[in-house]
């Protein structure tokens, strides 16, 4: 792994999961899962950095969250924090859904995660996040799901999507 993928990686774990408890990681095909267990409880994320963008979705206390980032801003000019983006999600042949996203940072964001987005990535050969900025620039952000089932398994089990 190249010097930039290892932070990119780095950036989106801290991103996601803020300080790192007791921790253990695997690799699941492309992905990285990583359970943390602290006096709080546990958080399991699963990672699949493809660059230049990478995707984590994670179980924090039993709710579901998705990451997108990327080491270059969406759109024209940096992402800003607090900036609302409107997502569309769509995976393989499915029906796209309609979501939104908040900006964390100039190159990432939380997007607001409906349990049946992590069903379908789970499910999925591909799919995509189709991000529009309040400026009308539109990015797609499309990943492959190799391994996803496997990967996600952990996430799935600490926040059911069903």
């Amino acid at each position: 792994m190249n010097r930039a993928i290892g932070s990119m990686l780095a950036g989106v774990v801290l991103l996601v999961t803020g300080a790192a408890a007791e921790e253990a990681k695997r690799s699941v095909g492309d992905w990285v899962v990583s359970t943390q267990r602290d006096s709080k409880g546990s958080r399991v994320i699963a990672l699949l950095v493809k660059p230049p963008r990478a995707v984590a979705v994670q179980c924090l206390d039993h709710d579901l969250s998705i990451a997108l980032t990327k080491p270059t801003p969406v759109g024209p000019g940096p992402m800003s924090p607090d900036a609302t983006y409107a997502v569309q999600f769509r995976a393989d042949q499915n029906d796209s859904i309609n979501t939104y996203a908040i900006g964390l940072s100039d190159t990432g964001m939380h997007v607001a995660t409906p349990k049946r987005v992590v069903a379908q990535i789970a499910a999925s050969n591909e799919f995509t996040f189709r991000v529009t900025s309040n400026a009308g620039s539109t990015e797609a952000w499309t990943f492959k799901a190799d391994e996803a089932k496997r990967a996600l398994a952990d996430v799935i089990k600490e926040c059911p999507v069903n």
